[in-house]
């Protein structure tokens, strides 16, 4: 039972983690554009291929969580 506080503020984390990678992304892209003196067009793309993979990748772990625990795939997936 020692480790409850550390669970408790993991499984916080995670909510927080994965708003973060999402929303953190479009107010960047210009400065992300200029540091790598690329077209804003092409970071446009890049950031839409991962949004892509990411709401692909929900369905994949929507069934592992399902199947192993979601507890343990939170895990897994913040290690």
């Amino acid at each position: 039972m020692r480790n409850v506080g550390f669970n408790v503020r993991l499984l916080s984390a995670g909510p927080f983690v994965t708003m973060i990678d999402r929303f953190a992304v479009a107010p960047v892209l210009i400065p992300i554009a200029l540091e790598f003196h690329a077209p804003l067009g092409t970071v446009a793309i890049a950031a839409t291929a991962y949004y892509l993979a990411y709401g692909l990748a929900q369905p994949f772990w929507g069934f592992a969580s399902d199947r192993a625990g979601r507890i343990r795939i939170i895990r897994i997936s913040l290690a």
